[in-house]
């Protein structure tokens, strides 16, 4: 299964969108990632030395009953090793990984489903790089839990039933990333591997006998792979990428009844799912101006295929393939030399994204087959615009996503009577200091000159697909 799954990521080549871990200045520019900042940690951990010295932490408040801090970034240098950590909710895998894995697996065996999504444990990363000029490498860490127990026992005279439940989902892995600074081109990579499994048992002894449900994955992989181009055109900088992921694994679940025998069901021989992306985008400095101007164009598909365990049709294969395409724009302008405040930074933002899914089932018996296929109409968004502020004083900058309902009433702005989600994202990020890696970014989260410097986009999770 793993040669086939390599075999899988090396061989699409299609088109997708991209969604990523975002703090409140790539939201407040519209989903737009490509510039230096440190979101784009989480995508390849090369970027760690370019943030030496620095603390970030951002709070997202999506509604009155979703909130959490997230993600947390704490880099130190020690010359040019620079060592890090992170703390994020945001998921490894995509959002329909974690619905096969947790939902089918264990929501189709009997007392077992316990478990959900959102009991996953927010993720801790450690991040290493290492500054060699020219050349820049990095790494990342992370280790990914979700787990419960319960037990009972209850008697009643004679009689004692006892039952013990445990389920388990954890994904561990490693990714790697290099930077080559080939003037002007700069060239970024990555590769990445994780291991993600599920282990669940419910067992009930009473007098009669005992009750035993097992579910579990095996063979489970998740690869990612990407990289990235940017070169200078008259004071321009061109940027092409892609990136590729693919998660797959086997599964299945087996109950023993009180004196009966074993049923095993192979709800998924095989799981897979593909995401592709590519995307192309400009970036323009206008350090005249203290404007910073950039775009992106995306495209992709996620695709999903299981071959579940059918009694009717041998050699089942049901496919699922999830287009879209869509533009990420966004305006970031300083002003510098304040009397009270070191820089003030206003952002604008739009985002547009069109998706379509297409769904595929087939299987055969002997003579007997079945095909069938669903084309679903365009999904459009329209362009949403967002609007941003950040303020910077000494080593400290404060960055918010502003509402633009907001704007329609400033007397209950400045009164301070909005709600809390018109103001959903806040971003505080502290300087320490800059080593030599830092002093050769001239844009951060906590600098007010926008850069042409090479980037990288962060993360994606195939469930949500924008910048």
């Amino acid at each position: 299964m793993y040669r086939k799954l390599i075999a899988t990521v090396m061989s699409v080549a299609v088109l997708a969108g991209i969604s990523n871990a975002q703090n409140a200045r790539v939201d407040a520019m519209g989903g737009y990632s490509l510039m230096e900042d440190h979101a784009r940690i989480l995508y390849n951990p090369v970027y760690t030395n370019n943030f030496s010295n620095t603390v970030q932490l951002t709070y997202d408040r999506g509604s009155a009953t979703d909130s959490r801090v997230g993600p947390l970034f704490a880099i130190k240098s020690f010359g040019f090793l620079n060592f890090g950590l992170s703390y994020t909710g945001d998921r490894i895998l995509g959002e329909h990984v974690y619905d096969h894995f947790i939902n089918d697996v264990l929501g189709s065996a009997s007392n077992l489903g316990n478990l959900e999504v959102a009991h996953i444990d927010p993720i801790p990363n450690i991040l290493f790089g290492m500054d060699l000029n020219f050349l820049q490498i990095g790494a990342r860490a992370y280790y990914e839990r979700a787990s419960l127990k319960y037990y009972e026992r209850d008697q009643v005279g004679t009689d004692v039933t006892e039952i013990n439940l445990k389920e388990k989902f954890v994904n561990m892995g490693i990714v790697g990333g290099m930077r080559l600074d080939l003037h002007p081109l700069v060239v970024t990579a990555k590769l990445g591997m994780g291991v993600p499994g599920l282990n669940a048992s419910y067992e009930m002894q009473t007098s009669a006998g005992t009750h035993r449900v097992s579910a579990s994955t095996s063979q489970g992989i998740n690869l990612e792979l990407g990289g990235e181009a940017r070169i200078s055109v008259a004071q321009t900088d061109l940027i092409g990428g892609l990136d590729m992921s693919t998660t797959g694994y086997s599964g299945k679940w087996e109950e023993t009844p009180v004196g009966g025998p074993t049923t095993v069901h192979d709800n998924f021989n095989s799981y897979s799912i593909t995401s592709t992306y590519v995307y192309g985008g400009a970036e323009r400095n206008l350090a005249a101006h203290n404007m910073l101007l950039g775009a992106v164009l995306y495209a992709g598909m996620t695709s999903t295929t299981s071959e579940p365990d059918e009694v009717t049709y041998q050699n089942t294969k049901n496919t699922i393939r999830e287009l879209s395409y869509g533009v990420n724009a966004g305006l970031e302008k300083t002003w510098d030399d304040l009397n009270r405040l070191d820089a003030i930074i206003g952002r604008m933002g739009l985002r547009t994204r069109t998706s379509m899914t297409v769904d595929r089932d087939k299987g055969e018996s002997g003579a007997d087959s079945y095909e069938d296929r669903y084309s679903s109409p365009a999904s459009r968004t329209g362009f949403d615009l967002s609007l941003g502020l950040g303020v910077r004083k000494n080593m400290m900058q404060f960055d918010a996503v502003i509402s633009p309902f907001a704007l329609q009433n400033p007397f209950k702005l400045a009164l301070g009577q909005l709600p809390s989600n018109d103001f959903a994202k806040f971003t505080m990020t502290l300087d320490f200091g800059a080593t030599r890696s830092a002093q050769r970014t001239t844009q951060s989260t906590t600098t007010s000159t926008p850069s042409s410097t090479p980037s990288e986009r962060p993360t994606f999770t195939p469930g949500e697909r924008s910048w």
